[in-house]
């Protein structure tokens, strides 16, 4: 599946799903999981957005899905808060 998505397009859906956030330097926001998710050992419970991308390219438009996924949201979910 593939997805054309920015900054602003990944904050919404990250808010969509569940995740609450807070700022972590100037041109980065971290966005903590929803207290409801399981996180699995081997992950931190957030994720760390750069800001100001337009558009993200394939490959981390990829990464940014498969990290929401280790948190247990599957690609409908994630879908649907992308449109």
């Amino acid at each position: 599946m593939e997805y054309h998505f920015g900054t602003k397009d990944l904050e919404k859906c990250l808010l969509c799903l569940g995740f609450t956030s807070r700022p972590a330097k100037a041109s980065h926001k971290k966005f903590d999981c929803p207290k409801y998710c399981e996180v699995p050992e081997r992950l931190r419970p957030f994720i760390i957005v750069v800001l100001g991308k337009k558009q993200y390219d394939d490959i981390s438009a990829a990464k940014w899905i498969k990290q929401i996924k280790n948190f247990g949201f599957t690609n409908k979910q994630i879908s649907h808060c992308l449109n």
